[in-house]
Protein backbone atom coordinates (compact mmCIF):
# COMPACT_ATOMS: atom_id res chain seq x y z
CA UNK A 1 0.00 0.00 0.00
CA UNK A 2 2.55 2.56 0.54
CA UNK A 3 4.34 2.10 -2.42
CA UNK A 4 1.04 2.28 -4.45
CA UNK A 5 0.73 6.07 -2.26
CA UNK A 6 4.28 6.66 -3.37
CA UNK A 7 3.81 5.90 -6.89
CA UNK A 8 0.26 7.97 -6.89
CA UNK A 9 2.56 10.97 -5.60
CA UNK A 10 5.28 10.54 -8.08
CA UNK A 11 3.19 10.95 -10.99
CA UNK A 12 0.87 13.81 -9.06
CA UNK A 13 -1.99 14.74 -10.96
CA UNK A 14 0.04 14.11 -14.11
CA UNK A 15 -1.17 11.41 -14.95
CA UNK A 16 -4.22 12.77 -16.31
CA UNK A 17 -2.19 13.76 -19.30
CA UNK A 18 -1.87 10.15 -20.17
CA UNK A 19 -5.25 9.34 -19.17
CA UNK A 20 -6.48 11.37 -21.18
CA UNK A 21 -4.02 10.53 -24.14
CA UNK A 22 -4.17 6.82 -23.65
CA UNK A 23 -8.24 7.47 -23.91
CA UNK A 24 -8.29 9.17 -27.23
CA UNK A 25 -5.39 6.83 -28.88
CA UNK A 26 -5.83 4.00 -27.61
CA UNK A 27 -9.37 3.27 -26.16
CA UNK A 28 -10.32 5.55 -29.46
CA UNK A 29 -13.24 7.32 -26.80
CA UNK A 30 -14.40 10.80 -27.88
CA UNK A 31 -12.33 14.53 -26.72
CA UNK A 32 -15.71 15.00 -24.28
CA UNK A 33 -15.18 11.48 -22.64
CA UNK A 34 -11.48 11.46 -22.28
CA UNK A 35 -11.62 15.14 -20.99
CA UNK A 36 -13.79 14.11 -18.37
CA UNK A 37 -12.03 11.41 -17.72
CA UNK A 38 -9.02 13.16 -16.97
CA UNK A 39 -10.72 16.06 -15.52
CA UNK A 40 -12.33 13.78 -12.54
CA UNK A 41 -8.78 11.99 -12.04
CA UNK A 42 -6.96 15.28 -11.56
CA UNK A 43 -9.98 16.44 -9.37
CA UNK A 44 -9.51 13.42 -7.20
CA UNK A 45 -5.48 13.72 -7.11
CA UNK A 46 -5.87 16.99 -5.72
CA UNK A 47 -8.74 16.31 -3.29
CA UNK A 48 -6.40 13.68 -1.92
CA UNK A 49 -3.10 16.17 -2.22
CA UNK A 50 -5.01 18.65 -0.41
CA UNK A 51 -5.93 16.62 2.51
CA UNK A 52 -2.11 15.24 2.87
CA UNK A 53 -1.19 18.67 1.80
CA UNK A 54 0.83 17.43 -1.35
CA UNK A 55 -0.58 19.76 -3.77
CA UNK A 56 1.01 22.43 -5.51
CA UNK A 57 0.09 24.80 -8.22
CA UNK A 58 0.80 22.73 -11.35
CA UNK A 59 -2.30 20.21 -9.72
CA UNK A 60 -4.34 23.70 -10.03
CA UNK A 61 -3.16 24.72 -13.36
CA UNK A 62 -3.82 20.91 -14.74
CA UNK A 63 -7.32 21.56 -12.63
CA UNK A 64 -7.95 24.80 -14.88
CA UNK A 65 -6.70 23.06 -18.13
CA UNK A 66 -8.74 20.22 -17.92
CA UNK A 67 -11.67 22.30 -16.80
CA UNK A 68 -11.60 24.58 -19.45
CA UNK A 69 -11.69 21.66 -21.55
CA UNK A 70 -14.54 19.93 -20.57
CA UNK A 71 -16.17 23.59 -20.97
CA UNK A 72 -15.28 23.72 -24.34
CA UNK A 73 -16.74 20.21 -25.08
CA UNK A 74 -20.13 21.35 -23.70
CA UNK A 75 -20.60 24.94 -24.65
CA UNK A 76 -17.94 25.62 -27.61
CA UNK A 77 -17.50 21.91 -29.08
CA UNK A 78 -16.02 23.68 -32.69
CA UNK A 79 -13.23 24.82 -30.40
CA UNK A 80 -12.63 21.46 -28.47
CA UNK A 81 -10.86 20.22 -30.77
CA UNK A 82 -8.24 22.89 -31.27
CA UNK A 83 -8.03 22.99 -27.48
CA UNK A 84 -7.54 19.47 -26.49
CA UNK A 85 -5.86 17.67 -29.66
CA UNK A 86 -4.76 20.12 -32.41
CA UNK A 87 -2.82 22.59 -29.76
CA UNK A 88 -3.03 20.39 -26.40
CA UNK A 89 0.58 21.11 -25.69
CA UNK A 90 0.64 24.79 -26.56
CA UNK A 91 -2.02 25.00 -24.24
CA UNK A 92 -0.74 23.26 -21.79
CA UNK A 93 2.26 24.63 -21.83
CA UNK A 94 0.52 28.05 -21.88
CA UNK A 95 -1.02 27.12 -18.61
CA UNK A 96 1.49 25.95 -16.75
CA UNK A 97 3.79 29.24 -17.40
CA UNK A 98 0.91 30.93 -15.91
CA UNK A 99 0.07 28.86 -13.11
CA UNK A 100 4.08 29.45 -12.24
CA UNK A 101 4.27 33.18 -13.83
CA UNK A 102 0.93 34.79 -12.26
CA UNK A 103 1.14 34.08 -8.47
CA UNK A 104 5.24 35.12 -8.55
CA UNK A 105 4.38 38.89 -9.88
CA UNK A 106 1.91 39.32 -7.23
CA UNK A 107 4.19 38.66 -4.54
CA UNK A 108 2.97 34.89 -3.78
CA UNK A 109 5.27 32.53 -2.70
CA UNK A 110 7.04 30.78 -5.60
CA UNK A 111 5.41 27.30 -6.28
CA UNK A 112 8.93 25.73 -5.85
CA UNK A 113 8.58 26.59 -2.04
CA UNK A 114 6.61 23.29 -1.75
CA UNK A 115 8.74 21.23 -2.56
CA UNK A 116 11.74 22.77 -1.15
CA UNK A 117 10.17 23.19 2.14
CA UNK A 118 10.07 18.67 2.14
CA UNK A 119 13.87 18.46 2.10
CA UNK A 120 14.76 21.75 3.66
CA UNK A 121 14.76 21.64 7.19
CA UNK A 122 12.49 24.21 9.00
CA UNK A 123 15.12 26.46 10.53
CA UNK A 124 16.06 27.23 6.84
CA UNK A 125 12.89 27.87 5.61
CA UNK A 126 12.62 32.27 6.64
CA UNK A 127 16.22 32.46 5.43
CA UNK A 128 17.66 35.02 2.73
CA UNK A 129 19.26 31.96 0.92
CA UNK A 130 16.19 29.97 0.91
CA UNK A 131 13.65 32.71 -0.78
CA UNK A 132 16.43 33.47 -2.66
CA UNK A 133 16.79 29.50 -4.48
CA UNK A 134 13.05 29.22 -4.53
CA UNK A 135 12.43 32.30 -6.74
CA UNK A 136 15.60 31.65 -9.00
CA UNK A 137 14.23 27.82 -9.19
CA UNK A 138 10.17 29.12 -9.93
CA UNK A 139 11.72 32.16 -12.48
CA UNK A 140 13.76 29.32 -14.66
CA UNK A 141 10.64 27.14 -14.43
CA UNK A 142 8.88 30.16 -15.96
CA UNK A 143 11.21 30.69 -18.41
CA UNK A 144 11.41 26.65 -19.43
CA UNK A 145 7.46 26.29 -19.82
CA UNK A 146 7.57 29.86 -21.65
CA UNK A 147 9.78 28.52 -23.82
CA UNK A 148 7.77 25.09 -24.38
CA UNK A 149 5.06 27.16 -24.86
CA UNK A 150 6.90 28.96 -27.63
CA UNK A 151 7.79 25.66 -29.29
CA UNK A 152 4.86 23.98 -29.64
CA UNK A 153 3.71 26.96 -31.39
CA UNK A 154 4.84 25.50 -34.62
CA UNK A 155 3.08 22.36 -35.62
CA UNK A 156 5.14 19.11 -35.86
CA UNK A 157 5.36 16.46 -33.80
CA UNK A 158 8.85 17.30 -32.68
CA UNK A 159 7.73 20.93 -31.87
CA UNK A 160 4.87 19.97 -30.20
CA UNK A 161 5.81 16.62 -28.00
CA UNK A 162 9.87 16.00 -28.46
CA UNK A 163 11.34 19.21 -27.88
CA UNK A 164 9.21 20.45 -24.91
CA UNK A 165 9.68 16.97 -23.05
CA UNK A 166 13.39 17.01 -23.84
CA UNK A 167 13.12 20.73 -22.57
CA UNK A 168 11.67 19.36 -19.23
CA UNK A 169 13.83 16.65 -19.05
CA UNK A 170 17.05 17.65 -20.06
CA UNK A 171 17.29 21.29 -18.30
CA UNK A 172 14.65 20.94 -15.97
CA UNK A 173 14.99 18.26 -14.06
CA UNK A 174 19.21 18.37 -13.82
CA UNK A 175 18.24 21.85 -12.75
CA UNK A 176 16.49 20.59 -9.90
CA UNK A 177 18.80 17.92 -8.93
CA UNK A 178 21.71 20.85 -8.87
CA UNK A 179 21.14 24.22 -8.67
CA UNK A 180 20.77 23.96 -4.84
CA UNK A 181 24.46 23.06 -4.65
CA UNK A 182 25.76 25.63 -7.47
CA UNK A 183 24.33 28.00 -5.40
CA UNK A 184 25.64 27.57 -2.31
CA UNK A 185 28.88 27.19 -4.00
CA UNK A 186 28.87 30.24 -5.83
CA UNK A 187 27.95 32.30 -2.46
CA UNK A 188 31.04 30.59 -0.61
CA UNK A 189 28.68 28.52 1.70
CA UNK A 190 30.02 24.52 0.57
Amino acid sequence: MKSLLAAFFFFKSLLSIIIFWVLILVADVESDTAVLAALAYTIFYSLVAIGMDRIVRIDFGLLFFFSVGYILCIFLPQYSMIYLIERFSTFLYLTFFLTVYIPFVFGKEPFTVINAKRVAPPEFWETKEFKEITSIMALVWCGLFLTAFLVTLKKGLSTQIIIPILIILLVGVPFNRYFKNFYFKLKGMA
